[in-house]
């Protein structure tokens, strides 16, 4: 069953906007596709802390570097937005 608007318009393609686990068209759908998916949630959820970690540890070891700093950063802030994207946020 398709789970989009897309066959009901004719002027509209057959697929999706974005693709789920690397798919975008609707009938083709799989489990894989979605687990696929899920594991960038999870991904996206647990890079910011790992980031952090990793700055936190170089910091120790060598020097505070404002680079590694705002790498972490970056980081934090691309899987914030790919949580955004998804549909959750890093409350819920």
């Amino acid at each position: 069953m398709e789970s989009s608007t897309s066959g009901v318009y004719e002027e509209v393609g057959e697929k999706l906007a974005m693709s789920i686990g690397g798919e975008k068209r609707p009938d083709a759908l799989r489990r894989r596709h979605w687990e696929r998916f899920a594991s960038v949630e999870q991904m996206a959820a647990g890079l910011p802390a790992l980031a952090a970690g990793l700055a936190e540890e170089q910091a120790q070891a060598f020097v505070p570097s404002a680079i590694v700093t705002r790498i972490a950063d970056g980081v934090t802030a691309r899987c914030r937005l790919a949580l955004q994207e998804i549909g959750r946020t890093e409350e819920g």
